[in-house]
């Protein structure tokens, strides 16, 4: 069984159909790129595949306990603070930094105490894929390309 499946979707915003009838499987260890001109629907798919919107029509079916994460393509102009703060939002354990987040952290080369606002936007960019990478999830759609993971 696929993680995750589109069946016959459909999106429209306003008229002209974004995605029409999309069929689509993903399987465990699949990377896939999506190709396209801009407002052809990619970030879209990514959306419904995220789970953020629902299509109009048609059926998204998802194996029991997947999780699917999105890295934004721009980075929210709202996020403030330090690096841990955006990453593993939790103060209560900010003292003792769960081993996973710190992996993390660690092999993108980011420092948890550095503040957002003195980033560069490539660095900022890695702090949003921290974020999306932490609790291990099934499935990053990022840049209109959808990454599995073997667990």
């Amino acid at each position: 069984m696929a993680l995750l499946s589109l069946k016959n979707v459909s999106l429209s915003y306003g008229g002209h159909p974004l995605l029409d009838g999309v069929e689509l499987h993903i399987e465990q260890g699949d990377r896939i790129c999506l190709l396209g001109v801009n407002g052809t629907g990619k970030s879209s798919m990514l959306k419904i595949l995220a789970g953020e919107i629902k299509p109009d029509e048609g059926e998204v079916v998802r194996s029991s306990r997947l999780r699917v994460t999105c890295l934004p393509q721009q980075v929210p102009t709202e996020l403030d603070g330090r690096i841990i703060d955006i990453v593993h939002p939790d103060p209560d354990s900010h003292d003792h930094l769960p081993h996973e987040a710190e992996m993390i952290l660690s092999r993108l080369d980011l420092d948890p105490e550095a503040e957002f606002a003195t980033l560069s936007g490539g660095t900022r960019r890695r702090v949003l894929l921290a974020k999306t990478l932490l609790g291990s999830p099934d499935i990053v759609a990022f840049g209109g390309r959808i990454w599995t993971f073997d667990i």
